[in-house]
C-alpha cells in the first residue's frame, strides 16, 4: 500500500516504537503527495526523504522526530529538500541520539546563495550544535517568530549564524 499514489492525501502521521524497525522505500506514496500539507515523522528513517519532499510544494508543517542514526540527512540534503517548500510554515527536526552530526572532514563553506524558506514561522530543534549550525547557514528565514533547540549533552556550543526570533527558548 506505501507503493501506491495517494494524490487527494492532505495529512499525514507516522509514529514507530523504538523497538520498531521500519523504513520507508523510495516508491513510498508512489514517490508523490502533491496536495500533502502536513506530514510528521516520529523515529522513522527516511532514505526516500528528498524524492517525496520534491512532490509536496503544499506542505505547510513537516515533523521530522526522533530520527534514528540510520535514518541520518546531512544539513545540506536537507537545506536542498526544504528549498521547493515555499509554504513551509512549520518545521521540527529531531534526532534519536547525537550520533547524528555532520562529518567535520566533509564540511563545506556554507552557500554563496541562500535557500530562502518565505513564511517559515515556526522551528524546532533536537540535535547537535553542528549539525544546526550547518542547517542555518544555508537557510534564511524572513518570518520566523518562534525557536526552540535542545542540544544532546552538550555543556558548550556556540551558534552564532542563527537568527535569534522575538521568541527564542535554548534547552
Amino acid at each position: 500500500m506505501t507503493r501506491v499514489s495517494f494524490p487527494r492525501l492532505t495529512y499525514l502521521e507516522i509514529d514507530v516504537t523504538y523497538e520498531t524497525v521500519l523504513a520507508l522505500p523510495d516508491s513510498f506514496l508512489g514517490g508523490s503527495a502533491p496536495r500533502l500539507q502536513k506530514l510528521y515523522f516520529y523515529g522513522i528513517p527516511i532514505p526516500a526523504l528528498p524524492k517525496l519532499l520534491l512532490t509536496t510544494t503544499n506542505l505547510a508543517k513537516l515533523t521530522l522526530w526522533r530520527t534514528p542514526h540510520s535514518g541520518y540527512v546531512s544539513p545540506g540534503v536537507m537545506v536542498a529538500c526544504l528549498a521547493s517548500l515555499i509554504r513551509l510554515k512549520f518545521l521540527t527536526l529531531g534526532f534519536h541520539s547525537p550520533r547524528s552530526r555532520p562529518n567535520r572532514t566533509s564540511r563545506r563553506l556554507p552557500p554563496l546563495t541562500r535557500t530562502v524558506l518565505p513564511v517559515l514561522d515556526y522551528f524546532e530543534f533536537r540535535g547537535t550544535s553542528e549539525y544546526l549550525e550547518e542547517l542555518v547557514a544555508q537557510i534564511d528565514t524572513p518570518c520566523i517568530n518562534e525557536v526552540h533547540i535542545s542540544f544532546f549533552n552538550q555543556l558548550i556550543f556556540d551558534v552564532p549564524l542563527l537568527p535569534v526570533p522575538q521568541s527564542y527558548r535554548a534547552f
